[in-house]
């Protein structure tokens, strides 16, 4: 029998951790997927012991190379009585230990682990994954086996994944020089999550989850470990070629894949870019502008276990000076039911100078058109001018004027003028930002896939842009009597 074991501390820690939830981030070359098939050998000797390997897409499990014959290399020198079931894609241990290899490639593949005792549940590639699909296997995590359930994710970085916001404290943070680089102080250490009402609440500790929300809470231990080819020494040795490979890489995926760069995105692959736009602290007086609206995104979806990444109601006030610069003065996003659109709103119209005009959405079916008037015709009795604007084209074709105009410096933005209701972030316009350095008119899932904050910049640039400036509208109740022109 052939020993099979870890050969840096990088290693050591992946392979011994014993939290609920553990994220084998490295960067290529650091071992993640042989890493992760090695975990399951600590029960083999338990013939109650049911593990499991899953990738998004079943054809990548079984190809030649794949991770299924890379289990079967590396079982084998360590049981060679291993039982490979090719029909079934099971390993069976000679204790009777098995470990399975499938997919989770759609919603539907969930019936594929309902009912399911999974002792141990290694999720090869994990920033393909639905954020949804993962914490269905980790409901799914329970055993007669002597062992402690638990789930491990490999992933390379991806600045768009919904495991980029769980990685996050384990990162050099926004503002340092190497942001976005695992931070070594940090590299493998111990926090704890607790999933309520398809939030995460995060904590150094479980007693912290616990005190602020009962004593019933379950926490759940999480263990992010970042390696990098440097934590892989027989790679170096035996195939130097491998990382002369990736130092070879263009500039953001070597650091992507060399360094482990977590916020590496390529320029082109983007529309927008933040150093666009100027930041100000404060906005021009009244008399320079020409024109304000507010435009908005409704949706009507609340955050839960079943939909744990919905749409926001997101809204942009923008203005348009008379030396042709465009302002975006306040953004806000929520997650609200349609029987709170008003109320939003008048909420933001509190904060809103005189004259501003408001834009509601509408689709093309008629109940949705008929709802949109029926909102307009509500905000005119409170005295608001109010205007239906229905898209047309692609998301993208709507974003790149508005590309194109802060690619030329033309469009500034109010420093701090973020909101998020529904996150708790106030005062900062890095989700704003990163929302729109994401977009690139592809639909993607989870949080990092949203586009709400897009459509309603697109909206309100395209609004201004091609608006006719309307008479004094004095005569309307003034619900607000001055304009915000401050950072406070």
């Amino acid at each position: 029998m052939e020993v099979v074991g870890p050969q840096s501390e990088f290693q050591e820690r992946c392979l011994n951790s014993d939290a609920k939830i553990i994220i084998l981030g490295g960067a290529a070359g650091s071992a993640k997927s042989t890493m992760g098939l090695m975990r399951h050998l600590r029960w083999i000797h338990d013939p109650k012991y049911a593990g499991f390997c899953i990738r998004k897409n079943s054809t990548a499990i079984m190809k030649e190379g794949g991770l299924f014959n890379a289990a079967i290399d590396i079982y084998k020198k360590v049981d060679p009585k291993l039982k490979v079931k090719l029909k079934d894609q099971k390993l069976v241990f000679s204790s009777g230990a098995s470990v399975s290899f499938s997919h989770y490639e759609n919603d539907k593949a969930a019936d594929l682990y309902q009912g399911l005792e999974m002792a141990g549940t290694f999720y090869d590639e994990g920033a393909q994954a639905s954020e949804a699909h993962i914490w269905w296997l980790i409901s799914r995590l329970r055993s007669k086996a002597k062992v402690n359930p638990s789930i491990w994710i490999s992933c390379n970085p991806d600045p768009d994944s919904f495991l980029r916001g769980w990685v996050d404290w384990w990162l050099y943070p926004e503002g340092h020089e190497l942001a976005g680089l695992p931070d070594p102080v940090k590299n493998g250490k111990r926090r704890y999550i607790l999933r309520k009402g398809g939030i995460l609440y995060w904590a150094d500790t479980k007693e912290e989850l616990i005190a602020a929300h009962g004593p019933k809470s379950q926490p759940l231990a999480i263990e992010v470990h970042l390696g990098t080819i440097y934590d892989n020494p027989w790679l170096i040795e035996n195939q130097p070629e491998y990382l002369a490979s990736l130092e070879a890489l263009p500039d953001v995926e070597r650091r992507r894949l060399l360094l482990g760069d977590w916020n590496a995105r390529a320029q082109g692959s983007t529309f927008f870019q933040r150093g666009w736009m100027e930041e100000v602290l404060a906005l021009p007086d009244n008399s320079q502008i020409e024109h304000t609206v507010r435009t908005f995104d409704f949706a009507g979806t609340l955050k839960s276990d079943i939909n744990p990444s919905p749409d926001y109601t997101a809204t942009v006030r923008m203005s348009k000076s008379k030396s042709k610069d465009y302002y975006i003065e306040d953004v806000r996003r929520t997650r609200i039911q349609f029987g709170d659109w008003k109320k939003f709103i008048l909420d933001c119209a509190q904060s809103d100078p005189r004259g501003t005009e408001y834009y509601i959405p509408v689709d093309p079916n008629p109940a949705a058109k008929a709802a949109a008037t029926l909102l307009v015709r509500e905000l005119a009795e409170l005295g608001l001018y109010a205007k239906t604007i229905r898209a047309s084209g692609s998301k993208l074709d709507r974003f790149r004027p508005f590309s194109a105009m802060a690619q030329t410096g033309g469009i500034k933005i109010l420093k701090g003028c973020f909101t998020d209701y529904e996150n708790n972030v106030v005062g900062d316009n890095e989700t704003y930002y990163k929302e729109l350095e994401a977009f690139t008119g592809e639909r993607k899932r989870g949080e990092s896939g949203h586009d709400d904050l897009v459509d309603v910049s697109s909206d309100a640039f395209s609004t201004l842009a091609s608006a006719t400036i309307l008479p004094s509208l004095g005569g309307l109740l003034n619900i607000n009597l001055t304009r915000t022109n401050s950072f406070q």
